[in-house]
């Protein structure tokens, strides 16, 4: 019986190729197709890509062929953007975010999904308005992607964008927000739109919109005292891990005050 553990740990490329293409288990394809990607290098970017163009092909076994390429190189997306357009393009950066952005606006969601994390990943802010649109794509994933994608550029202009898929009726999309958030610093009034989200039913959400306050200084100070009595345990340990953060920007007087209520 094959493994794929052994098969990852030799970087089995033929074995695992064999496996992706002859195993009657999707689920064993999808996964041959996150090792073949893990372990990168042009046959297997290639078989990948394969697969990709399929349209025949198992959604499951595409997604997973997708996602490898998009978290993988710049030579793995030069490759399939090569194949889908039927041309060479020379291995520039600025050229692989142009194609990606216009496939942002693919009829395929997995391909609008897995653009819009090669271009985070790629990193080129001329990404950012076309991130920004993609926050109000029709599909979940697309949406939660771009606002991933968003964190990793860290650029401070998407941040009003993102705040406004706080309402997003997906939690996924929500919670991805939040961790895009994580690293911005955030106004009073950006601190008080993210406090809404203390009353998410969802609680990773609340956790994370504690999270994200921490950024906020005094102006979060009121929400994440309110946040300590969230019935949900890893709820109130942020919001007391954000206001011990929140201090070194609050008054004295009112950081004693915070002091003495977190100790109580």
């Amino acid at each position: 019986m094959i493994r794929l553990y052994d098969l990852q740990k030799k970087k089995d490329i033929d074995t695992l190729i064999e496996v992706l293409r002859n195993s009657k288990s999707k689920v064993v394809r999808a996964r041959a197709a996150e090792i073949l990607g893990d372990i990168g290098g042009e046959r297997a970017y290639t078989e990948l890509i394969s697969v990709i163009i399929n349209e025949n092909e198992d959604d499951e076994v595409r997604n997973a062929a997708i996602k490898s390429i998009a978290w993988a190189d710049k030579k793995a997306l030069r490759m399939l953007l090569e194949k889908l357009e039927g041309r060479k393009i020379k291995g520039v950066s600025w050229v692989l975010v142009d194609k990606l952005i216009k496939t942002l606006k693919s009829d395929d969601v997995s391909i609008r999904m897995n653009s819009a994390i090669a271009l985070g990943r790629l990193g080129d802010t001329r990404a950012l308005p076309h991130l920004i649109e993609t926050l109000e794509d029709e599909a979940p994933e697309v949406r939660r992607a771009a606002a991933m994608a968003l964190g990793m550029l860290g650029n401070a202009a998407a941040v009003d964008a993102l705040i406004a898929r706080l309402k997003d009726d997906n939690v996924e999309v929500r919670k991805a927000v939040l961790e895009a958030l994580v690293d911005f610093e955030i106004t009073p009034d950006e601190a008080d739109e993210v406090a809404g989200a203390l009353k998410d039913p969802d609680p990773r959400v609340r956790e994370l919109a504690a999270i994200v306050l921490e950024r906020g200084g005094e102006a979060a100070v009121g929400h994440l005292l309110k946040a300590m009595s969230d019935p949900v345990r890893d709820v109130r340990v942020a919001a007391i891990q954000a206001l011990m953060g929140c201090l070194s920007r609050v008054h004295p007087a009112r950081s004693e005050a915070v002091r003495r209520r977190i100790s109580e």
